[in-house]
């Protein structure tokens, strides 16, 4: 370890006692007010104005110049030149600064330590080093201008520093001389002469306040490191020689104030609401403020509750779509099928059909649904169809009239056949052509064997012209027994008519 540090140890170990004690101080200081400050109802207060508290801080002593003479009974061998230490400060404060001003005002006032120990020389009469070290302790007043440039906890201050002398020692001491091993060397203890017992002189620092309470509790608590220079004019301790003094100062400073209650802020006016149309929606949002309406609609009515809004609705009075303004979907046709559903929106038509006309493929004026010939064209007397000419009609009819069977039975006679066959060249000279084969009795005998014959030689009939080639799709037969006569069963020539067969032509 080399001398200067040596030093400055030297000067920290001096000062620990003091330290040790302001830190207590300080510790105790806060719980007291920590606990005042819990204890108290929570509400809402002002930042303080004033802030009350404490600063402790280390001194960075360091001395330039050169003193010899120490007081007027004792000099030293050689002269010493700079030096250095660690003294303590620790003072009561009082701080005014309005909470949003930028300028404020800080007085602090204590003890102030500018405690040193100077380099150690080497004295050639003894051929031996020197150590010389000071206890120089001062009374500070210290009033500064506080600037906080930014409005926040970061601050500036400077003004003047007014130092009342309260101790000047010194201590002097030579070390061994290397001839004379056995003899200690000399120690002198003794107080400066000359101190100045007043010094003018000037700081500037800066600081930091840091809350550890919320900013609206009644009591405030504020934590502040802070640095200060303490520059060399107006610091020599005494007013001969020229040596001089300039401090570096580094501590922490606990601040405490109390807001003032802040009143709560009247409640705001019940707003008027006014409805000029009693609806139960304020004219504020009201589009129809003079109109009864509805919530949905901001208070415009709707007389046909379509949800459109009588204003924008061109049918007020009808219930419509919103797609046309209010109306109905049109039907420009009038065939009660809406154009959107309407596939011919301009001819009426039919809802089977989509809104389209029933159609007529052959245009007999018969629509398809109800024309059995839609591809030619006839009265609607013969269901669309064309009619059959009458010849071919009388020719069916006689040929009818020829069809005979064995007694009894089903079973053609070759006497048919010629009329039969005129039947087949009808039908293949006119394929449209159709013919329903209709067997029939008289009531001799019981009228279920009646039926079945009738169904037989109907059935035989067709038979015959399905061998001949006619298409079995262009025939039909039926029976109906004794049911349809034509004459009176009670004669043998009513009867005879009532036995036939008959051929209906029909061309759908």
């Amino acid at each position: 370890m080399n001398m200067k540090e040596n030093n400055f140890k030297t000067g920290l170990r001096k000062a620990g006692p003091t330290y040790s004690l302001l830190l207590k101080s300080i510790i105790l200081c806060t719980f007291i007010l920590t606990f005042t400050q819990i204890s108290l109802q929570a509400q809402t207060y002002s930042k303080p104005s004033w802030y009350f508290g404490i600063a402790g801080a280390a001194n960075g002593n360091f001395y330039r110049g050169t003193t010899q003479q120490l007081n007027a009974g004792f000099a030293t061998p050689v002269a010493f030149h700079d030096g250095k230490g660690v003294g303590l400060y620790a003072a009561p404060l009082i701080e005014y600064r309005p909470a949003s001003a930028v300028f404020g005002f800080m007085f602090q006032a204590g003890y102030d330590s500018r405690r040193g120990k100077f380099e150690q020389v080497k004295d050639p009469t003894c051929n031996c080093t020197t150590d010389l070290s000071t206890d120089l302790s001062y009374i500070s007043v210290e009033p500064s201008l506080r600037i906080s440039p930014f409005r926040n906890g970061f601050y500036i201050y400077l003004g003047p520093r007014v130092a009342f002398n309260t101790q000047s020692e010194f201590k002097y001491k030579e070390g061994i001389d290397p001839l004379f091993p056995l003899e200690a060397g000399r120690e002198v203890k003794g107080e400066f002469d000359n101190v100045d017992k007043i010094r003018f002189s000037g700081q500037v620092g800066l600081g930091y306040d840091i809350a550890v309470t919320p900013a609206t509790s009644k009591t405030q608590f504020l934590i502040s490191p802070f640095a200060s220079f303490h520059p060399y004019f107006g610091q020599s301790p005494r007013d001969v020689e020229d040596w001089g003094l300039t401090t570096v100062r580094a501590g922490i400073a606990f601040k405490v104030g109390t807001g003032r209650q802040l009143s709560a802020p009247p409640p705001p006016p019940m707003p008027v609401i006014s409805d000029r149309d009693g609806d139960g929606i304020s004219d504020a949002v009201d589009k129809c403020p003079d109109l009864r309406g509805l919530a949905a609609l901001q208070g415009c009515p709707d007389r046909d509750g379509d949800g459109i809004a009588d204003g924008d609705d061109k049918c007020p009075d009808v219930v419509g779509v919103s797609k046309y303004q209010g109306c109905p979907i049109p039907d420009t046709d009038k065939d009660g099928i809406h154009d959107e559903l309407d596939k011919c929106p301009t001819v009426p038509g039919v809802s089977r059909y989509l809104g389209c006309p029933v159609p007529d493929t052959d245009g007999d004026g018969i629509p398809d649904d109800e024309d059995k010939c839609i591809n030619d064209k006839g009265p609607a007397s013969n269901f669309g169809c064309p009619v059959i000419n009458e010849e071919i009609i009388k020719k069916v009819n006689r040929a009818a009239e020829h069809i005979f069977f064995v007694t009894k039975s089903s079973q053609l006679l070759a006497k048919s056949f010629p009329k039969l066959n005129e039947v087949v060249t009808i039908l293949n000279e006119n394929p449209s052509l159709k013919v329903s084969i209709e067997g029939h009795t008289d009531d001799v005998g019981e009228d279920g064997v009646n039926q079945t014959l009738s169904d037989d030689r109907a059935a035989s009939v067709k038979a015959y012209l399905v061998s001949k080639g006619i298409s079995e799709s262009r025939l039909s037969s039926a029976g109906y027994g004794e049911t349809k006569p034509v004459a009176d069963n009670k004669t043998a020539a009513g009867r005879a008519k009532n036995r036939r067969v008959e051929m209906i032509l029909r061309n759908y």
